[in-house]
């Protein structure tokens, strides 16, 4: 970069800001539209890798060294105020009570503070559908991105320095010092879709190093624009360069998936190359540049972090409520807040720490302190709730969401009294039936999970009954049974689910023990069916006393003779035809509540004789099946069509 190179600001780089928020918002905030609005975030990366380098080059040409301890001020004045604010008023509100179910938000405070959360979601386990869809998700969830970001801010200065300090001033030296720094992106670059492969998409996603590519992108743009042979071309093409850039920014984001494409296959520093010229087009001369450095939008791009940072909580808590209106209205709301919190936020606290004249060694005496009170907070003020969901379905907890639109089976006074644009909330419950069917679930929930909300509390081998399977021989499955029952299912219920979804299969169809005075019981004997009965009974009263409305429960077809005989069984050992007559028996008992799904027939009239594509193993439901019964017959029934 030329010595005379003067770092001026540059309003429609803030404008830039802007759109990569309201991508996010909007993304965040339930719209179909804009299923993969998650790439402002990667906007947001390009841009502060740009940035960034800028000043670090700069600084080096004006000082010939780089302040690595006045580096880390800056962005620790920047950063830190605002985001231990954060998280200090979002363990307040769960220590009031709010956020109960979460499951972890100890470490999700923990690891905000450390700056590591990414690294916590992938060795979760968790994919980032899963992490923004859960029924109740974390009101820190969104910390990965910054973790990722100051994760990058620790190590590129040092980076940068070395560098920079290899080469000497001189016209000739100026191409070495950005071929470096392109090598080091295109690694990057490369690195990323390796890690998708062979560490898989959750690594491609989370890991650090997978998302460096698109911050280093920006970096690569810095050493490139700062070159004064290109700054012509920048004036001349800029514009038509911006548009390119934006169109392919804002495609992306209304037709990538949530939850699989691109953004899992390390694909995102390719796409870093359309927000590399969205910069571009930001330090124009053209129309673009006008556009983007409107006042508004500028406005908007300065408090940009602190809307990022604070919308998330906001979002979660009103979610959380209750509220009979539409999904316009509620996002309004929390639009509102948001900004009205970004902009109090950045007028008394982001922008008097940044600009006040602090010292290195009050700065750094501040960030440990913050850093150190928000441990302690996270260990005696944040409140560590029972595990939620245990069960085999790796999804968990799923946000899903679906219109209400009448059918045949709701009561047209029903119909008429709801609000077609509230979401509905769905608990799942069954055995190992249903966990193959949530999988399904999932999968079809990810496409578009803005419209519900779905708790899966489903239990290989764990029916409704209340009893000891004969099989049991060890006694665990009773135990994790008694848990899906009891505490799985009452914090599912906190959640205030107005639908369910059961399903039970072979669970409780067999031999079963209710108590040691009685012996073992089979599925044709008196007392076995009042045994049901009555268990069946106390689980729809305790969905209903919750708040469920409506019980949508399937009938689950009989198991394939192949998988009998891999078993053991004989045809008529396992008796569903009597679960779903006790079933039937209770529906009667529950005409305006209980829903009876005939699922048993309709797969029947599907699966042929010998036919293994719907059931493998002759008894669960292939995950490309369950796919295919949400969409062709259960989720049609579920939306009311």
């Amino acid at each position: 970069m030329a010595p005379s190179t003067k770092l001026e600001y540059q309003p429609a780089v803030d404008g830039l800001r802007a759109v990569a928020v309201a991508l996010v918002l909007l993304f965040h905030g339930g719209w179909a539209l804009f299923s993969g609005g998650y790439v402002g975030v990667s906007l947001f990366f390009t841009i502060s890798g740009f940035l960034i380098t800028s000043l670090l080059v700069h600084e080096f040409e004006s000082t010939t060294t780089i302040s690595i301890s006045d580096f880390y001020v800056r962005r620790l004045k920047r950063l830190l105020p605002a985001s231990v604010l954060c998280v200090i008023t979002v363990s307040l509100i769960a220590r009031g009570g709010y956020f109960a179910s979460i499951d972890g938000l100890r470490s999700d405070v923990s690891s905000a503070a450390l700056q590591v959360f990414n690294w916590r979601a992938l060795f979760r386990g968790q994919s980032y559908a899963d992490l923004i869809g859960a029924s109740q998700p974390s009101p820190l969830d969104h910390f990965w991105s910054l973790s990722v970001e100051e994760q990058f801010y620790w190590l590129w200065p040092i980076a940068m320095l070395l560098i920079l300090r290899r080469t000497k001033r001189g016209s000739d030296l100026v191409g070495l010092r950005s071929k470096a720094v392109y090598f080091v992106t295109a690694v990057f670059i490369l690195i990323a879709p390796i890690i998708a492969k062979v560490w898989g998409p959750n690594a491609a996603y989370w890991a650090t190093p997978a998302r460096l590519g698109e911050i280093l992108v920006g970096a690569s743009l810095a050493m490139w624009i700062g070159n004064s042979r290109y700054q012509n071309r920048i004036r001349s093409s800029g514009s038509v360069v911006g548009c390119i850039g934006l169109i392919v920014v804002l495609v992306s984001a209304m037709t990538w998936p949530a939850g699989s494409g691109p953004a899992y296959l390390g694909l995102f520093p390719i796409f870093a190359l359309a927000s590399a010229a969205t910069i571009i087009g930001a330090l124009s001369h053209g129309m673009f540049r006008k556009i983007l450095a409107h006042r508004l939008l500028v406005e908007l791009g300065k408090r940009s972090y602190g809307i990022y940072l604070i919308h998330w909580p906001v979002f979660v808590l009103i979610n959380e409520s209750d509220f009979s209106i539409s999904h316009g209205a509620i996002f309004a709301i929390q639009i509102a807040i948001t900004l009205m919190i970004a902009w109090l936020s950045y007028a008394l606290i982001e922008k008097p720490i940044r600009y006040g004249k602090f010292s290195q060694r009050q700065t750094l005496g501040f960030a440990g302190l913050a850093t150190g009170v928000v441990l302690v907070i996270a260990l005696t003020v944040v409140p560590q709730p029972p595990s939620l969901f245990t069960n085999e379905v790796d999804a968990g907890e799923v946000s899903l969401s679906y219109e209400q639109i009448p059918n045949e089976s709701t009561p047209s006074s029903e119909v008429e009294n709801s609000d077609s644009t509230q979401p509905i909330k769905l608990v799942v419950l069954g055995d190992s039936t249903a966990v193959a069917l949530s999988a399904g679930v999932v999968s079809w929930a990810q496409e578009d999970f803005s419209r519900a909300r779905v708790s899966i509390v489903a239990r290989t081998a764990c029916g409704f009954a209340r009893a000891t399977s004969i099989e049991d021989n060890t006694g665990n499955f009773r135990r994790d049974c008694d848990q899906a029952l009891g505490p799985q299912l009452t914090n599912a219920l906190g959640l205030r689910p107005t639908q369910a979804l059961l399903m039970v299969g072979l669970a409780d169809s067999g031999p079963m023990i209710w108590n040691d005075d009685e012996g073992v019981l089979q599925p044709n004997s008196k007392r076995f069916a009042d045994n049901i009965n009555q268990d069946y009974r106390k689980l729809i009263d305790q969905l209903i006393a919750s708040g469920v409305t409506r019980i949508h429960w399937l009938l689950a077809p009989h198991p394939t003779a192949w998988w009998l005989g891999n078993l053991g069984h004989s045809p008529g050992s396992l008796r569903t035809d009597l679960t779903n007559k006790w079933i039937l028996a209770i529906a009667n008992d529950y005409p305006d509540v209980i829903r009876v799904i005939r699922f048993d027939e309709w797969l029947l009239s599907r699966e042929r004789v010998g036919d293994r594509s719907w059931r493998p193993d002759g008894l669960h439901l292939a995950e490309d099946s369950a796919r295919r019964v949400m969409n062709d017959y259960l989720g049609p029934i579920l939306l009311g069509q």
